[in-house]
C-alpha cells in the first residue's frame, strides 16, 4: 500500500494588523521548511477580498518559493478560474512549470460560494461551474491542439493560429507546460457532495478535500469516484488530498493552549467560523451536528476534531482518520501564522513527517498485511 505523503496548504492565513510583506515572507518561511522536512507538495491559495487571507497571485509566491526550495512541488490552490481570461491565465501556468521544471501543480476552482468572483453580476455564483469547465477546456486546448482552431464559448472567444514554421516569425503558437500534456490538477471541495469533486473526477485530477468533517469528506470521495468512473477513469485514492489542521507538541494540553489560544484559534474564531455560519454551513465542519454554535469554539475542535496533541495523540487522531474515510494519498496541513513565536510552529512541521506520519505508515503497512 503506498506511503501517507504529507503536503502543506497555504490559505494564505493573516490576522488583518499584518502587513502583506511580512505575512508573504511567513507563508514563503512555511514552505522552505515544508521542503526541509520532506512535504511532498505545497498549496497557494487565491483570494482576492479577504482581509485575512491577502494573497490575489499565488503564481508570485510559487515563483518566489522555487528559488529557495529544491524538492517540494508547488501549486496555486487554487485560481479562480472564472476570475481569469483562460488564454492569458493558461500562459502563466505553462511559463510557471518550464521554470519548476515539473515541480509544479495547476490548482482551479470557481469560487467558493461566489464570494470571490471579482468584477460579476448578481448571477454570476450561479454560473461558476460553467465559467470554470469553459475556462478548463481552453486551457487544455490551447496546450495540447496544434492551430489553427477557433473557439466560441459561453464567456470566452479563443483563437490559435497556425505555425508559419519558421521560429522567427510570430506564429501566434502558445507556450506550452513542460509537463505533457498538462501539469496535475488539483480541484479544492468545501462544501458536501461538492461540484468540485465532481469536476475533479471528470478530468481524472487531484481531489482536496478542506475543512470539513468525516461525513461530509466521505461523500467528497464518493462524488469524485463516481464522476470519475463515468468519464472513464479509475479512481484512485492516492490522489486524494484531505486538509486538516495539525499542532504537535510534547503534550495534549500544550499542544491544545498553542493551537486554541494562538492564531489557529483565532483564525476559526474571529474569522472563519463566521464565515461558515453566515453561509449555513457551519454543520459540516461539526463531528457531532447537534453541538449547540456556541459550544463549537476553538478549544473544542483542538480537542475534538483538529489533529492536535503529542505526537501519540496526533498519530492516533491521523490513523482513525485515515481507516474512517478508508484510505487517502497527502495529508495537507493548513498553515496558520505563527510568526510571533514561531519555533513551537516550525516543531510541529518536523515532528509530523518525523515522528506521527512514520508510525501511521507502519500501522498502514500492518493492516495491509493482515487483509491479504
Amino acid at each position: 500500500m503506498q506511503a501517507l505523503e504529507v503536503g502543506l496548504f497555504v490559505m494564505p492565513a493573516h490576522p488583518p494588523e499584518r502587513s502583506v510583506i511580512d505575512g508573504h515572507n511567513w507563508d514563503l518561511s512555511m514552505i522552505r521548511a515544508a521542503d526541509r522536512f520532506g512535504y511532498k507538495e505545497a498549496w497557494v491559495g487565491e483570494h482576492l477580498n479577504t482581509p485575512w487571507e491577502p494573497c490575489p497571485s499565488p503564481e508570485l509566491v510559487i515563483a518566489q518559493a522555487l528559488t529557495c526550495t529544491e524538492q517540494i512541488t508547488l501549486g496555486a490552490g487554487a485560481h479562480i478560474l472564472p476570475n481569469h481570461h483562460p488564454a492569458r491565465l493558461a500562459q502563466t501556468v505553462a511559463y510557471l512549470d518550464h521554470l519548476a521544471e515539473g515541480r509544479y501543480m495547476l490548482g482551479i476552482g470557481a469560487g467558493g460560494g461566489g464570494s470571490e468572483l471579482f468584477g460579476y453580476s448578481k448571477d454570476a455564483p450561479k454560473e461558476r461551474y460553467a465559467h470554470l469547465r469553459e475556462a478548463l477546456e481552453i486551457m487544455v486546448k490551447l496546450w495540447t491542439e496544434p492551430g489553427p482552431w477557433e473557439y466560441v464559448g459561453h464567456n470566452w472567444h479563443v483563437t490559435k493560429a497556425a505555425s508559419p514554421g519558421d521560429p522567427n516569425v510570430p506564429s501566434g503558437q502558445d507556450l506550452t507546460p513542460y509537463q505533457k500534456p498538462h501539469p496535475p490538477i488539483g480541484v479544492p471541495g468545501l462544501t458536501p457532495d461538492s461540484e468540485s469533486m465532481r469536476v475533479a473526477g471528470e478530468i481524472g485530477g487531484l481531489p482536496m478535500s478542506l475543512y470539513l468533517n468525516n461525513r461530509c469528506l466521505r461523500t467528497h470521495w464518493e462524488t469524485y469516484s463516481q464522476a470519475a468512473e463515468a468519464a472513464g477513469h479509475e479512481p484512485d485514492r492516492a490522489k486524494w488530498r484531505v486538509g486538516k489542521e495539525v499542532l504537535i507538541a510534547d503534550t495534549d494540553e500544550e499542544a491544545i493552549a498553542l493551537a486554541a489560544e494562538g492564531m489557529m484559534g483565532r483564525f476559526h474564531s474571529d474569522y472563519f467560523f463566521g464565515i461558515y455560519s453566515r453561509a449555513g454551513r457551519l454543520a459540516n465542519m461539526k463531528s457531532d451536528e447537534s453541538l449547540p454554535d456556541s459550544d463549537f469554539t476553538a478549544e473544542y475542535r483542538a480537542r475534538n476534531e483538529w489533529l492536535v496533541g503529542s505526537p501519540d495523540t496526533v498519530a492516533e487522531k491521523l490513523g482513525a482518520l485515515y481507516e474512517d474515510l478508508g484510505g487517502f494519498g497527502t495529508l495537507l496541513v493548513v498553515g496558520n501564522d505563527y510568526s510571533d513565536d514561531s519555533g513551537p510552529w516550525m516543531e510541529s512541521m518536523e515532528r509530523l513527517t518525523k515522528e506521527v506520519v512514520p508510525t501511521v505508515n507502519r500501522w498502514i503497512g500492518a493492516d495491509a498485511a493482515h487483509s491479504a
